[in-house]
């Protein structure tokens, strides 16, 4: 779980559109993904899933992923360490 949310945060910061995006915006597009990727569950690991998901995209700091975007490696690495800490934190979920 950690490792998907580190990766969607460098795609995110990777993508040219993602510079023209505000935090909400970026949030809803989580969000949305997480319905999206729902579909595609088997249903009993649905509602785990999408919990899990749902939590990475609610706790995520997009501020944070705006200016690691930037390319300024102290914004990058404040990225990198909240990316971790939500990782953790919505991983508990799909142990509990």
């Amino acid at each position: 779980m950690i490792k998907n949310v580190i990766l969607m945060a460098t795609f995110l910061a990777s993508t040219s559109a993602f510079a023209q995006l505000s935090a909400d915006d970026l949030k809803e597009s989580a969000l949305e993904a997480c319905q999206a990727q729902a579909a595609a569950i088997p249903e009993e690991q649905r509602e785990m899933v999408v919990k899990v998901c749902k939590c990475s995209a609610e706790n995520t700091d997009y501020e944070i992923m705006l200016k690691a975007q930037s390319g300024d490696q102290d914004a990058v690495t404040k990225a990198t360490e909240s990316a971790m800490k939500v990782g953790q934190k919505c991983a508990s979920l799909a142990a509990s």
